[in-house]
């Protein structure tokens, strides 16, 4: 996937954008930043990832009748927000995931109540690692993979656009980021 460019700034890096998302039937306010934006972890409640298989098609699942990526929130159990992804995969897609990375930092305000304090969804991405196959109690062909455009054409749980700008910023820290740790690998190779 080419990767793209802010005409703002000639960075490759995409530019801030505002959306809304209605959550539990409440208008919420969205702003996506880059990775590298502060935010306060503690406020840090949803998740979501974007996950490519070895093809570069995403992972889709069906979630309450709609197609959607992995999301969730963090959960008391969770130590940090790769376990709540990692915990989030393998509840919703029966799938494990390989090195994850933050693509987005999502700030989130009651659109009726903006006064509200902030809360964030952090994007993650990953390659899928390993597939689970699922137990006879489970449903069967809840799981997709699919390509870029074709996922865009089922999404049902939101709106396309937004989900396009999610999918890029996703494949650019994706494309850039090491296999290994660089900490793990420097260790490897003086070994």
């Amino acid at each position: 996937m080419p990767k793209t460019t802010d005409s703002n700034t000639g960075s490759k890096k995409g530019a801030p954008y505002v959306t809304t998302e209605t959550i539990n039937g409440q208008l919420f306010e969205l702003t996506c930043f880059e990775p590298m934006h502060p935010f306060d972890i503690l406020r840090a409640k949803r998740i979501k990832v974007i996950a490519f298989d070895d093809e570069g098609r995403i992972l889709a699942i069906r979630k309450q009748k709609k197609i959607d990526i992995i999301s969730g929130t963090t959960g008391c159990d969770d130590r940090n927000y790769k376990d709540a992804a990692r915990r989030e995969a393998r509840e919703e897609a029966n799938v494990t995931l390989g090195r994850l990375h933050l693509a987005a930092v999502i700030e989130s305000k009651p659109k009726d109540n903006p006064s509200a304090e902030a809360s964030f969804i952090l994007m993650m991405t990953a390659r899928v690692k390993g597939i689970i196959p699922y137990s006879e109690y489970q449903e069967p062909n809840k799981r997709y993979f699919l390509t870029k455009e074709k996922l865009l054409k089922r999404y049902s749980a939101g709106t396309p656009n937004d989900l396009v700008k999610l999918i890029e910023m996703a494949d650019f820290v994706l494309a850039d980021a090491p296999e290994c740790d660089p900490y793990i690998k420097s260790i490897i190779e003086n070994s």
